[in-house]
């Protein structure tokens, strides 16, 4: 065998290894349901009613085991079909409250403000409305997030600071368990937990930093040469 028969074994082994690690990472998989979902915005708009409106969106969820979240993938879409150029999205992490079980604003684990994340169009639509276009959301955390199996947390998902844009958090019907909301209608003072059955499209991902395998395909490659000159240089 050559000498670059063996490297391109070698970057085929690399790629191959980290495309299996890549695929096995998904540990919380809510897929979307194209058939609507709710603001999770702010800043919004809604006539014919006056004022700027606002509403935040939580979803729970456990892990079997312990996990370190680096990943989190959304899927959403605008009402009116006017994704903007600009927008901030915001993610936040909660554990649950002890008396409850709702989102508990006193321990947010984590935090993260993304202006304009890695947006999508899926190429597909939701059946709701002027018909509008689906988008996925994939945010790379700003730092890894450890958290224990068998326990609740919630997620929350927003669009800040907008109020030309409606933006929708797509709903899933993963588990069906609900949601939980918080707004500024009236008789709303703290998170309460939704009479929809149904959850929200997301899924959280252990994708390891990239650097991590910078070593080891150095090291592959680095074998994989020493060992073709040894090769070659016997065949002199």
């Amino acid at each position: 065998m050559t000498k670059r028969s063996r490297l391109g074994l070698a970057v085929f082994g690399a790629i191959a290894c980290l495309v299996n690690i890549a695929n096995a990472t998904i540990v919380i998989d809510h897929p979307p349901h194209n058939f609507g979902g709710p603001a999770s915005d702010t800043e919004f708009l809604l006539p014919p009613s006056p004022g700027v409106f606002w509403q935040r969106l939580a979803d729970d969820f456990a892990l079997s085991t312990a996990t370190t979240i680096r990943r989190v993938n959304f899927w959403g879409f605008y009402n009116d079909d006017n994704p903007p150029l600009n927008e901030t999205m915001r993610i936040r992490f909660y554990a649950a409250r002890s008396g409850d079980g709702l989102p508990d604003e006193s321990q947010t684990l984590h935090e993260q403000s993304i202006l304009n994340p890695s947006r999508t169009w899926t190429g597909r639509f939701i059946g709701t409305g002027v018909i509008p276009r689906e988008y996925l959301y994939s945010i790379d955390l700003s730092s890894s997030l450890q958290l224990v199996g068998g326990t609740a947390y919630w997620i929350e998902f927003v669009q800040v600071g907008d109020p030309t844009s409606n933006f929708r958090w797509e709903f899933s019907l993963a588990q069906r368990n609900r949601f939980a909301f918080i707004n500024n209608n009236p008789g709303v003072t703290d998170w309460m937990l939704t009479t929809l059955e149904g959850d929200l499209a997301f899924q959280l991902s252990t994708v390891p930093e990239a650097s991590a395998f910078v070593p080891l395909i150095l090291c592959l490659l680095t074998t994989r040469l020493r060992r073709g000159r040894g090769h070659l240089g016997e065949r002199r």
